[in-house]
């Protein structure tokens, strides 16, 4: 009883004191247009099940290997599997899955320099991530967020010359070119492809997010649109955290992002993407079950070590006060990746090339504010 009792006026007070900010703090919801002098460019995850050699795999786990002769209609059939002077192709026939060891993964994957973002510094590119999606261990990539980086990476309209403008409406952004070698990639049943999940910088890692489909040996542009909606710290309910603005305040250090701080909160040497392995739940959700506010609910099984990085992620890893969500369309293109975008440090004639071109629309981005009631409100304005 005691314990309910205590529970019980823990959630009072919670309550009390939502209400009373809620009455004394009240909110306005409005709408904007702006115009900005830079764009926060958005993040992008690229995972495959396509993603490990298979000629080590087959010499490691022949059982789970067939050959295939390279007939004709073979051939026919699979054309980047017969380029060179082969006679027949080994083919895993399974994906490995959750039970393989971090090392045979490690030993398995394709490395970073799969994948380059051009004109950007490479240390935006975080990988090789194995993480299970749909039953199969798949293996991504992740550049362009700002975690773990010097802040996030954006472009500025002063960066775009006229020689940049595809049309009054479109600028050209960045070129993403993947490279995607066919022995990697092969497998009888099924073309080789990818899948790049889009989404904001301020998230680590992402694969629930809007997605399309990455094939080999195609080139794609990406139309993206930004919107934005921004919150109110404390004392007001939304209660967030600005790590841009915390950022700079602190010349330059410190955490860009929730996530980032709650790996700054775990206290480990690298970062979420260098553990090689993601985990489905976040710190704060994890937190959830030993935190009652900012207090420690006591039970025999929480660790010392959990308790002190719960402390900290509550306490510190606050939601962002920006949110940036980016709807984009992608359709396919005739053009061409030059030979000079290809930073991939080979002379195999058997790289397949698959390239994301990236253009930003206009730059009236819709901004979506939480604002004080009674401070220069817009006459608009919902209370909420």
């Amino acid at each position: 009883m005691s314990i309910l009792a205590c529970c019980l006026t823990g959630f009072g007070l919670q309550t009390a004191e939502f209400l009373d900010n809620f009455y004394k703090y009240p909110v306005v919801v409005s709408l904007d247009y702006q115009s900005l002098k830079e764009f926060p460019m958005p993040a992008y995850t690229y995972c495959s099940k396509y993603w490990y050699d298979f000629k080590k795999y087959c010499q490691d786990f022949p059982d789970n290997c067939e050959t295939f002769e390279h007939t004709e209609n073979f051939c026919n059939s699979y054309p980047l599997a017969c380029q060179g002077n082969a006679t027949h192709s080994i083919v895993p026939m399974t994906f490995p899955n959750e039970e393989f060891h971090k090392e045979i993964l490690r030993k398995l994957a394709y490395n970073s320099s799969t994948v380059f973002v051009l004109g950007a510094d490479t240390k935006i590119i975080r990988g090789p991530i194995f993480t299970e999606i749909d039953g199969v261990m798949e293996c991504c990539f992740t550049c362009n967020n700002g975690f773990g980086s010097n802040g996030l990476r954006k472009t500025g309209k002063e960066n775009f010359t006229s020689s940049r403008l595809v049309s009054e409406e479109w600028l050209i952004v960045n070129f993403i070119p993947f490279d995607l070698l066919p022995e990697f990639f092969f497998k009888p049943e099924a073309a080789p492809y990818g899948t790049v999940y889009v989404h904001s910088p301020l998230l680590a890692f992402r694969t629930d997010d809007k997605s399309f489909i990455f094939k080999a040996g195609k080139t794609y542009v990406m139309s993206v649109r930004l919107s934005m909606k921004r919150l109110l710290p404390h004392p007001y309910e939304t209660d967030c955290r600005d790590y841009e603005l915390s950022w700079k305040k602190n010349n330059n250090t410190g955490p860009v992002s929730r996530e980032m701080c709650e790996s700054l909160c775990v206290n480990l040497n690298q970062s979420y993407f260098e553990r090689n392995f993601i985990a489905a739940i976040s710190m704060f959700d994890f937190c959830k079950p030993i935190m009652n506010g900012s207090e420690v609910i006591k039970k025999p099984y929480w660790s010392a070590r959990e308790i002190k990085t719960c402390k900290c992620v509550v306490n510190n890893c606050k939601k962002d006060c920006w949110t940036y969500y980016y709807d984009f369309s992608v359709k396919r293109s005739a053009m061409k990746i030059a030979k000079h975008y290809n930073y991939y440090q080979s002379d195999d004639e058997r790289i397949v090339q698959a390239g994301l071109r990236v253009r930003f629309e206009k730059d009236d981005v819709p901004t979506t504010f939480l604002k004080p009631k009674y401070e220069n409100c817009k006459d608009n304005g919902v209370v909420v």
